[in-house]
């Protein structure tokens, strides 16, 4: 059993077993520019395989849903959180320089935030 999360230890081995389901999503925090339709998280708590994620989420129907785009996962919450924090620098950079010129232009804010990684 491994000594730094025990209970999501347990929560794998019994959702293995089908002792019973474990379908409660890990908890999470995120960051997510004013205004803006994404948001990019990170989860606080290992899954049952014991990992943690960063997760991108596009925001419809008025903030009431959220459709998750892309996820990575991460041995580490640290790293989790590092790739959620570049997404959302990406993004938030994004964001002002669109009022200057197109998507297209080629600027640091345009090139990078199509990039899944």
């Amino acid at each position: 059993m491994p000594r730094k999360d025990p209970l999501a230890f347990i929560n794998r081995m019994a959702a293995e077993l089908g002792i019973f389901p474990v379908s409660v999503q890990p908890r999470m925090r995120y960051f997510r520019v004013k205004g803006d339709k994404y948001a990019f998280c990170w989860t606080t708590e290992r899954d049952v395989h014991l990992k943690f994620y960063s997760l991108k989420y596009r925001i419809v129907k008025a903030g009431k849903t959220w459709k998750l785009v892309h996820k990575v996962a991460f041995a580490r919450r640290k790293t989790a959180k590092a790739r959620a924090r570049k997404w959302f620098e990406e993004r938030k950079m994004l964001l002002a320089c669109q009022p200057l010129h197109p998507r297209s232009c080629g600027c640091e804010g345009c090139i990078g935030f199509g990039d899944r990684n």
